[in-house]
């Protein structure tokens, strides 16, 4: 999913997908967690499918006159609201970002789902039969060839009719679809036909949802966004209500809507959680952290903001305001909106860069273009209990301890011998440290501020080895050095030793807790890609043909060919064969070939061993966008066995084995 916070950014998004010919969109409030057609929402309206649509053309059959087939009449009665197994898209994407954003009032954020599919015309067969089905009372097979060879005079067998049954298709827009729904034409609308369902070979009432496709593309478009987006729409390409909906009552609500007086007060709408003077000799300087406590729409967020800088104006010479929408965001920093206010009377060398252009009245923002997506992956992927984080971090710790207090005793009485027992140890050492990365943030935001401590004590560890390596530095200047780390070690313990206890028995951990939990075997939060855009029949079988010279002084260089597109940004890993990294690097494709360039071991040559290479394509999200143009945006036009569509987007690999001898 990505988010928008206006048509430039929704437009930007789209741009990808300029190559594909077929593409509908369907824009609706996130309050809806399925897409479905309106004749599943009621058990009533499903048993009565076939009922609802002659008893409707037969209310109004001087309406249905010239409509001759079912999927016409379906049609017209999606028009007036009378449920059907029909689900409105369109051709448009702005026509759908309409009625994502339509409502304004819900504190829903509104969502466009985009879908590249191949569609059917009207008088497509499968098109025919799935619009049959919804006048039918029996699913038996010889009813509905009968009832298909009468109506279109053409044969359908049983196997077209088990398979097209159960499949949801895209209507084709066509001009046909005036004489049923003129609107519907204007909009450059079409539909979603749903399906049936089918058991044990037997075709059932109930109908699938749109859920059953999966979307190429979600964008979301956050509740504090939407009136400003709306407006856009308006005021841009002229779409609104007159244009989607251009019957009298329709007009009456633009009109209320587009000139109603709203009034809004800041009382009770904010929390101010930092407040921290961060004043210079030269220049008195404020940074303020706000939490909201109404949700609000980004006008009314940058009033709520203007109105607390003034406060500060008076005494500052600048002020900085960091806004996040709830405690989550404030824990992970992730800001809707940021603000600064520059006295016009602060000398330009004290004046710190402005972080945008300035509004009308001085002031400058810069507005998070993701924080609702972000917010979305820290509370799905990085927020966990805080009894198993803090199991998590004491067990890691105990490992980290030891290690401190045996190189600390070591480094108090024989300096070589320290630097021998720290080589030996310096992978457990990054290992936990890596470890602690791994882990994720509390709620509690004192809680998540003492499992810092944790960190600190780890990294400050870690940095022993960089100044062991120091080439520029005596004997002296490194063991100063080494005695500063280890006192930061020693403090941030004394800080855990001085808090573990109390947060164990804040947070109820029992001993039974403590071995049953596990920080070497965590659940993991993995993100499983699935294909949207069906593999091209005509896909290019990818092929490598790799070469590694490695050199007298045990360098390498890495080189190749390839029948990928041009453009395509490569990566090469270097890995000992037990997994552990020995570098990295990037090359493009260029005329069918490739260069890594030379590796080294920081400008020596590397151990002898065995080594691997392994070559990737990253996911196609961050790839050129000509290289995208010809592969697709999920690679569909990519295939062979090195092509990998398991992980969190498609990517390709490619494992080459080689030694470096003695």
């Amino acid at each position: 999913m990505q988010q928008a916070n206006s048509i430039a950014q929704f437009f930007e998004i789209l741009k990808r997908y300029k190559n594909y010919s077929e593409i509908f969109y369907r824009g609706q409030s996130s309050q809806y967690e399925s897409i479905t057609s309106s004749i599943t929402r009621d058990s009533g309206y499903l048993a009565n499918e076939h009922i609802i649509y002659s008893e409707s053309i037969g209310m109004k059959e001087d309406e249905f006159q010239l409509l001759k087939s079912p999927f016409e009449r379906l049609s017209k009665l999606q028009h007036y609201g009378i449920p059907t197994r029909l689900i409105d898209v369109t051709l448009d994407p702005l026509v759908a970002l309409f009625f994502a954003v339509q409502n304004t009032n819900s504190e829903y954020a509104g969502l466009v789902y985009v879908y590249i599919q191949s569609s059917r015309a009207m008088t497509s067969k499968h098109v025919r039969l799935l619009a049959l089905l919804a006048t039918l009372r029996d699913y038996d097979f010889s009813t509905i060839q009968q009832a298909y060879q009468s109506e279109y005079d053409e044969f359908i067998s049983k196997t077209e009719v088990l398979t097209m049954a159960q499949e949801i298709t895209f209507v084709e827009y066509s001009e046909e679809l005036k004489r049923s729904n003129i609107r519907l034409y204007n909009q450059k609308g079409t539909f979603a036909l749903c399906g049936n369902e089918i058991y044990d070979g037997v075709i059932q009432r109930k109908l699938k949802s749109l859920d059953s496709i999966k979307p190429a593309l979600i964008i979301r478009i956050p509740y504090e966004y939407k009136m400003s987006v709306k407006r856009e729409l308006d005021e841009q390409f002229a779409i609104n209500e007159l244009k989607i909906y251009p019957e009298l009552p329709s007009v009456a609500d633009y009109i209320k809507e587009k000139y109603k007086s709203v009034k809004f007060s800041i009382d009770g709408t904010y929390s101010i959680m930092e407040e921290q003077d961060i004043s210079t000799r030269r220049a008195k300087r404020i940074s303020l952290t706000i939490v909201l406590k109404k949700l609000l729409n980004i006008d009314q967020i940058q009033q709520v903001s203007k109105n607390i800088i003034k406060q500060y104006e008076s005494k500052y010479d600048v002020v900085w305001i960091y806004i996040a929408n709830d405690g989550d965001s404030y824990i992970m920093r992730n800001w809707i909106l940021r603000g600064q206010w520059i006295s016009p009377n602060l000398d330009e060398e004290f004046r710190p860069v402005p972080i945008s252009a300035p509004d009308s009245e001085g002031y400058y923002w810069a507005k998070g273009e993701e924080y609702s997506t972000l917010a979305d992956y820290y509370a799905n992927h990085v927020f966990d209990d805080d009894k198993y984080l803090y199991i998590y971090y004491e067990k890691i710790f105990e490992e980290i301890r030891l290690i401190s207090g045996q190189l600390f005793s070591i480094f108090q009485k024989n300096y070589d011998e320290f630097e021998v027992e720290l080589y030996k140890k310096i992978e457990e050492i990054k290992y936990g440290f890596q470890m602690f990365s791994e882990f994720g943030r509390s709620r509690n935001k004192e809680f998540d501020d003492f499992l810092y401590n944790y960190i600190e004590a780890a990294s400050s560890l870690d940095n022993i080895h960089h100044w062991v390596n120091r080439g520029d530095l005596n004997h002296k200047q490194k063991y100063y050095q080494i005695s500063l780390c280890f006192r930061d070690v020693h403090k941030y313990i004394e800080i855990i030793d001085g808090g573990n206890k109390v947060w164990s028995t804040k947070l109820g951990v029992t001993q039974s807790d403590y071995e049953r939990i596990d920080p070497y075997n965590r659940p993991e939060h993995k993100h499983q890609y699935e294909q949207t855009i069906q593999i091209n029949p005509n896909a290019l079988e990818i092929e490598f043909d790799v070469q590694i010279l490695i050199n007298p002084d045990k360098t390498f260089k890495i080189t190749g060919e390839t029948n990928l597109f041009d453009k395509a940004n490569l990566i090469v890993s270097v890995k000992k064969k037990t997994g552990q990294l020995h570098g990295q690097g990037n090359s493009e494709v260029v005329d069918g070939k490739f260069d890594f360039g030379i590796f080294s071991n920081k400008g020596k040559g590397y151990e002898a061993g065995h080594y691997i290479a392994e070559i990737s394509l990253s996911i196609p999200a961050v790839q050129p966008e000509e290289f995208i143009q010809k592969s697709g945006v999920e690679y569909e036009n990519l295939t062979g066995p090195y092509v990998d569509r398991t992980g969190i987007g498609p990517t390709l690999r490619y494992w080459l084995d080689f030694v470096i001898e003695q």
